[in-house]
């Protein structure tokens, strides 16, 4: 799958889920060194309003790797 196909399906949840909160997998080295905290939080209808959020939301997802919380 790639990148595209699988921000088509993340918004395609995220429309489904609005009301709900999304928990990232921690990452204390690569996300907290790019954007200052280690998990991201985020509100659906945030993500699905605000394409630079939804992009590090993604980036995220993508990074996570067995060793992340």
């Amino acid at each position: 799958m790639d990148y595209l196909e699988l921000g088509v399906i993340v918004e395609k949840i995220l429309h489904v889920f609005q009301d709900d909160i999304f928990v990232t997998p921690s990452d204390s080295k690569k996300m907290k060194k790019k954007y200052g905290y280690s998990r991201g939080v985020f509100n659906a209808k945030t993500l699905l309003s605000d394409p630079v959020i939804f992009e590090e939301f993604l980036e995220r997802i993508i990074k996570a790797s067995s060793k992340t919380q």
